[in-house]
C-alpha cells in the first residue's frame, strides 16, 4: 500500500465510526397540532369568617353537640363552602 492509499483508508474509517456515532432524528409532521397545555380555570372561592363559623356551629348541633374535637366541624364546614355545597 501507498501512502496515498493508507491516509484514504484511514480516513474512510474514521468517518465510519463518526457516523456510528451519530444519534436518530425525530422527524416531526407540520400538519400535527402544537403540544400546548390543558387549560386548568381556577376558581377563587372567599368564605367569611362569619359564615364558617355559622356552618360549623350548625354542623355541630346536627351531630347531637358532642364534646371536643371541635376541628372536626370547622374542617368539614370549611371543605363544604369550598366546594359551594
Amino acid at each position: 500500500m501507498t501512502r496515498k492509499q493508507k491516509q484514504t483508508d484511514s480516513k474512510t474509517a474514521k468517518t465510519a465510526k463518526t457516523t456510528t456515532k451519530r444519534k436518530p432524528v425525530l422527524a416531526v409532521s407540520k400538519s400535527a397540532p402544537p403540544r400546548s397545555r390543558p387549560r386548568v380555570s381556577a376558581k377563587i372561592v372567599v368564605i367569611s369568617e362569619n359564615d364558617l363559623r355559622q356552618m360549623a356551629y350548625a354542623l355541630w348541633e346536627s351531630r347531637g353537640r358532642p364534646m371536643g374535637s371541635p376541628e372536626e366541624d370547622w374542617y368539614r364546614a370549611k371543605e363544604q363552602l369550598l366546594s359551594g355545597k
